[in-house]
């Protein structure tokens, strides 16, 4: 027999009954179809605030893509924004000396499963790899030492260096990801948010929003006493459930509202999201990579027509942007030389892939986990789509006589000069690949 957690709690927002719901989720609750890619209307609601509090249920995914979506849709308004995530300083050090994807898998954090509450999962790994690279987020971790904790409450110290961080940076946006308990804005629980609340020097009040995720059922991976793995939990329909026909939907609580939070994101289920140790299987990656690449090779080396290749292109792609997605651009201490498998497909990619995950490789070939001559490549390729001069002289077309030539390259008397700094050969060398009989230019 399964067993369920049920959560129970009066969630009513106004202290009247249930209609009353009803008609003010219709007048207020924002649809959302896709939580990393928030609309305005989302961001109207939120510019009173300044810290956003956003309580989950640890173990589950679709906490992730809201906190990326929020902390991006700050950013792209203007606005710097640090993201704080319930993990110790002290267990991410490979990530905050390296900064890259790989470094966060490899952090005691994520690679020694030190708590088993569901945090140390694919889904909190995925945030920091989406948000380390956007340069007006800055990430921070604000969970205590277990020794600190065995002394003092841990709450009053996790809102102490929340607030060490806001007085570093007093005008940026906060947004911190934490168990649902943590984000209570009630004086009866003197939770996390409670204290940030009622702090007189940060004047928070009427500037916190703390959100709970309010869900209808589904499963988590978490340790409720009988070990970690994954529980189903649920409750009872309600109108929040049966008010709108679709799943996600965001919306801030009326003031006459007893809920001790200020909003609510609302998805109908919720999924498990695995832990990164004893799941991140290197092997089964690198096995995946392999066969992606000899697909690759074997069509472009066997003649297969254009539209059996670009089939095969097509289906490489959705593997390789599941692998991004779920573990960011794998450097070389990751996975190898089969890092170079990413740079591949989507430089076989139509440009608007290529123009999306050209950042990703750019990052990694700064933190020296990826090949800066697969960068030049693939930036040339993006430059000769958009019509503009490439700047490595790796792109060569037609001529129109059934030879190569060099596709226009920007100052192409320092063209070489610029190609030995990434270790390309001379541009004469490439040229005889192609039977180019190339001439440097005079001026």
């Amino acid at each position: 027999m399964v067993k369920y957690f049920f959560f129970f709690f009066s969630l009513s927002l106004f202290e009247v009954n249930a209609q009353s719901n009803v008609a003010y989720l219709k007048a207020n609750a924002v649809r959302m179809d896709d939580a990393e890619q928030l609309s305005d209307s989302v961001y109207h609601l939120l510019t009173p605030f300044q810290v956003f509090m956003f309580g989950e249920m640890h173990g589950t995914n679709e906490s992730a893509p809201f906190i990326i979506g929020l902390a991006n849709l700050l950013a792209s308004k203007g606005d710097t924004v640090s993201v704080g995530l319930e993990i110790p300083s002290s267990q991410m050090t490979n990530f905050i000396s390296a900064r890259t994807d790989s470094s966060i898998y490899q952090s005691n954090f994520f690679s020694n499963l030190p708590y088993a509450d569901g945090r140390e999962s694919f889904a909190w790994a995925s945030i920091i790899s989406h948000l380390k690279n956007n340069s007006r987020i800055q990430l921070f971790f604000y969970d205590i030492n277990t020794e600190e904790e065995k002394k003092y409450d841990r709450d009053s110290l996790m809102y102490l260096n929340i607030k060490k961080q806001i007085d570093l940076h007093p005008n940026w946006k906060v947004v911190a990801l934490c168990g649902n308990s943590h984000a209570n804005i009630s004086p009866d629980e003197k939770k996390m948010a409670w204290y940030l609340k009622k702090d007189k020097e940060l004047n928070l009040a009427q500037k916190l929003c703390s959100i709970y995720h309010y869900y209808l059922q589904g499963s988590c991976m978490n340790d409720f006493g009988n070990g970690y793995q994954e529980t189903p939990v649920g409750r009872p329909v309600n109108d929040f459930d049966t008010t709108f026909s679709f799943d996600k939907y965001f919306v801030l609580l009326s003031a006459k509202t007893t809920f001790t939070y200020t909003a609510i994101y609302y998805t109908k289920t919720v999924t498990p999201s695995l832990p990164v140790k004893n799941n991140l299987d290197l092997p089964a990656i690198k096995k995946e990579l392999k066969a992606i690449y000899e697909r690759d090779q074997k069509t472009r080396k066997s003649g297969d027509s254009a539209a059996f290749a670009g089939y095969i292109d097509s289906s490489n792609q959705v593997q390789i942007k599941s692998l991004i997605a779920k573990y960011g651009w794998m450097g070389k201490s990751l996975i190898g030389n089969y890092n170079q498998v990413l740079f591949l497909v989507i430089q076989h990619a139509d440009s608007a892939i290529q123009e999306k995950y050209f950042p990703q490789l750019q990052q990694s070939v700064d933190e020296g986990e990826s090949s800066a001559l697969d960068l030049a490549m693939m930036q040339d390729r993006i430059l000769m789509r958009r019509g503009v001069n490439q700047i490595y002289g790796s792109q060569v077309v037609s001529d129109g006589n059934g030879d190569w030539k060099f596709y226009p390259i920007e100052d192409e008397k320092n063209v070489n000069t610029r190609r030995a700094k990434i270790g390309l050969q001379p541009i004469e060398e490439y040229a005889k690949y192609f039977s180019i009989e190339y001439k440097p230019p005079t001026q």
